[in-house]
């Protein structure tokens, strides 16, 4: 079992889930595809550590977590939120974990534990189907969001020319900051309207992708979606502007991110030509 604790520690999602998927398969019955089952079966597990403490549906923050593991010592303590979902179907796995890690932060199952002085706090969705084990984890650091508004009409995107470092005087999408005990979804069109005065009503902003920088402590949500009516934007951190969306948004000496401007605009293609994104 410690090796499964070891890859929690080190945010190795797919390494503690295959070795849930081997647990299953060798524990679980046809019968047993229950919630409750799953939660003992783990708890269970997690109770011959040595390092955690183990707490179950206890009352924190808003509501009661499924698991709670934290080290009897706070400074340099570490802790760890475990939010558990049962999926109907193999492709329902990934929207459960995200489903997950959005109730912990929703919930501010992580308040008390700040509280208590730990600073090194993993979430971990964890979503089961039969014997199939999927994790999604996200540490206790800052996250960002990434905001793609695409026109009425669908052929221009709107961007932004950067003023400041990072990418300074490139070319990226709006975005920014999610604050603290925010959800994803309610930090991005907070940032939408206040980077570009394009308001909730405007539009309908879909969680695209995620980027996780494990060794930079943050995280990035990408969204994306298109405006219902044309709208004046403005910004006073960035200039904003349309941009057509037949660029090369691989030029890395032009566009921010690496790539990853580019990568993120592939999605979209492909996602709406497979009538996944209908916009």
């Amino acid at each position: 079992m410690e090796p499964f604790i070891q890859d929690l520690e080190k945010g190795d999602c797919e390494s503690a889930g295959t070795f849930l998927s081997h647990q299953l398969l060798e524990t679980i019955s046809f019968y047993d595809y229950s919630e409750s089952y799953y939660h003992g079966f783990l708890t269970g597990l997690l109770n011959v550590s040595e390092k955690y403490r183990v707490y179950s549906n206890r009352e924190q923050g808003l509501g009661r977590p499924d698991i709670v593991m934290k080290t009897p010592g706070i400074r340099n303590g570490e802790a760890m939120i475990l939010e558990l979902k049962i999926a109907r179907s193999y492709e329902e796995m990934e929207n459960k974990c995200r489903e997950a890690l959005d109730q912990i932060e929703n919930q501010q199952y992580a308040r008390a534990l700040e509280k208590e002085g730990y600073r090194n706090i993993r979430k971990y969705g964890i979503c089961f189907f039969k014997k199939e084990c999927l994790i999604r984890g996200r540490i206790n650091v800052q996250g960002y969001n990434l905001l793609i508004a695409f026109n009425v009409d669908k052929n221009k995107v709107l961007m932004c020319k950067r003023r400041k470092p990072p990418y300074q005087g490139m070319m990226n999408f709006p975005g920014g900051k999610i604050e603290k005990g925010e959800s994803g979804l309610d930090g991005a069109y907070r940032e939408l309207w206040e980077e570009t005065g394009i308001r909730k009503e405007d539009i309908v902003l879909t969680h695209l992708m995620d980027f996780t920088y494990y060794l930079s402590d943050c995280y990035l949500e990408v969204y994306v979606g298109r405006l219902n009516k044309e709208r004046e934007v403005f910004g006073e951190e960035n200039e904003l502007f349309w941009s057509e969306t037949d660029r090369d948004f691989f030029n890395m000496e032009n566009y921010a991110g690496e790539g990853n401007i580019g990568h993120i605009m592939e999605q979209i293609g492909q996602l709406r030509e497979a009538h996944i994104l209908e916009f």
